[in-house]
């Protein structure tokens, strides 16, 4: 009565834990699956234990208790458990075998009562260890649903203040390139222009990661070789490696290629790598990992965000100080640091989530404090296209803006590198333009401006069935994912605060 009490308590366990206790003169041993617990009174190393472990797992196919007979194996596994009699039992819920239940006797053998009572108690076992894992994996589930939904919330606040932000980010950027165009600057001047353009340009950078939190980038449609792309991150990588932390690079061969913003990408993994660097007091190793890695119905719990299907996974490991507990699920939370604030650098893990997000993937961090942390970036794998190129001339340019500076700062850019511009403010004023015949090669016009909205203006000229290329300007990134760009007629999609240099090459490729 005391065995059966004590061992029907043993059921109300946590699968994640170690599963043993010692009855008199019995020792109970629970192996699942996929991973092996050892009663802390056994002095033995698991190593030596896997080959019995895995022989026992191919000999299990019935619910029965297992007969080795005279095998050396089961006599080295009674040997190390310091038992006389050892029995085997398989673990099965639904006909899948979930583990193995070990019970071993230090003195005698075990009777028919023992045995048929120990079989009947497998089963229950059996049906508490799966409620165990189905627990902890909807636990798990829970978790990342309410992670995800607190992401979307900042998202959606980082990108309304962003986009404020990208307005003004564009006046200040349009005004210092007339003025070094326009005029030659002393060195003094010079040097206080450099400074500001330096900091306005870590002001766009911010900016943008906020306002394409979560959301993809018009460059989503690039395919990128994950080989040659870890090859040329790493080169940068090592070069800025103390030469006491070692740094591995492992691809797997034929490697998916994936589509995305390699510059976006880049950064991500990059920041990373720097991130392990930095959590390695001393002398240690970080390892940038590449392999192809497919999402079923028997993995798809962990990723319960993502589709089925063929990804690539990059995972950077090291061994540093780790993360604790607490800090873990904090860390992509914006502005949260463990650093001191001088020595914080890079993109940030919130802005780095938001980027792998709007590529429609996922990052994953695991972590133990003193032993290491280990990220894993998963995204969609696709088949490479090439690329379209088109010839470059100058043309008439249609601007719309309501933003009067802006619009003038950028007719005068565009007319400085030699585009004819014409210049008007709302929707009702495009169509009018091109109701009077006048000839425009290419329209630029911004979606968010009183009356007829940019996108609504593009519709209309549909109707009109002008047929030219259209560029939408835009201080949100949600177009890209919302809008089928061919059927809207728009060639491309701009976003606010402009980097000038860039606009200008965009134009030239498309007219």
């Amino acid at each position: 009565k005391e065995t059966l009490t004590l061992l029907s308590k043993s059921m109300n366990v946590n699968l994640n834990t170690a599963i043993h206790f010692n009855v008199k003169y019995e020792t109970v041993l629970f192996i699942s699956s996929d991973s092996t617990y050892l009663n802390d009174d056994i002095k033995t190393e698991i190593q030596a234990l896997i080959p019995i472990l895995q022989k026992i797992f191919l000999i299990s196919k019935k619910k029965d208790i297992i007969d080795p007979g005279n095998d050396p194996l089961y006599e080295r596994l009674k040997r190390y458990s310091g038992c006389r009699s050892v029995l085997i039992i398989p673990c099965f819920y639904e006909s899948e075998l979930t583990g193995i239940v070990l019970v071993g006797k230090k003195n005698g053998g075990f009777d028919n009562t023992e045995k048929n009572f120990l079989i009947e108690f497998t089963e229950f076992f059996s049906f508490a260890a799966k409620l165990g894992m189905s627990l902890e994996l909807k636990n798990e589930f829970e978790a990342k649903l309410n992670q995800n939904q607190r992401f979307e919330t900042i998202g959606k606040l980082a990108s309304g203040i962003a986009h404020d932000l990208s307005n003004i980010l564009s006046n200040i950027f349009g005004s210092l390139d007339l003025i070094k165009k326009k005029y030659t600057l002393e060195p003094g001047v010079e040097k206080l222009v450099a400074n500001i353009e330096h900091s306005s340009i870590r002001a766009r950078e911010l900016t943008r990661g906020f306002l394409s939190y979560g959301k993809p980038t018009t460059k989503q449609k690039e395919t990128i070789s994950i080989k040659s792309f870890i090859d040329e991150l790493s080169k940068s990588i090592i070069q800025t490696f103390p030469p006491e932390i070692s740094f591995d690079v492992d691809i797997e061969d034929n490697i998916h290629k994936t589509k995305g913003d390699s510059t976006q990408l880049y950064q991500v993994i990059l920041n990373v790598c720097v991130n392990a660097k930095e959590s390695i007091p001393g002398s240690g190793k970080v390892k940038l990992s590449a392999a192809n890695f497919t999402i079923n119905k028997s993995n798809k719990i962990r990723f319960p965000f993502l589709p089925e299907g063929e990804y690539v996974c990059v995972s950077v490991e090291d061994n540093g100080s780790g993360i604790s507990k607490e800090n873990l699920d904090k860390i992509f939370d914006p502005y949260f640091s463990t650093k001191q604030k001088e020595s914080v650098s890079g993109i940030g893990l919130y802005v780095s989530y938001g980027i792998i997000k709007a590529h429609n993937g996922h990052i994953e961090v695991t972590s133990t404090e003193k032993l290491g942390t280990k990220f894993e970036i998963f995204l969609p794998a696709t088949v490479q296209k090439k690329k379209e190129t088109k010839e470059i001339t100058e043309k008439i340019i249609l601007l719309a803006d309501d933003e009067e500076t802006l619009r003038d700062l950028l007719a005068e850019l565009l007319e400085a590198s030699n585009y004819s511009v014409i210049k008007v403010s709302n929707g009702d004023e495009v169509l009018k333009v091109l109701t009077e015949e006048i000839k425009a090669d290419l329209l630029i016009i911004d979606h968010h401006m009183p009356g007829m909205s940019g996108l609504e203006c593009i519709r209309e000229i549909k109707k009109l069935k002008f047929d030219f290329p259209i560029i939408l300007s835009t201080g949100s990134t949600h177009f890209s994912t919302t809008l089928n760009l061919e059927e809207e007629n728009i060639s491309a999609i701009i976003y606010k605060p402009y980097d000038f240099d860039d606009l200008l090459k965009k134009i030239n490729e498309i007219i």
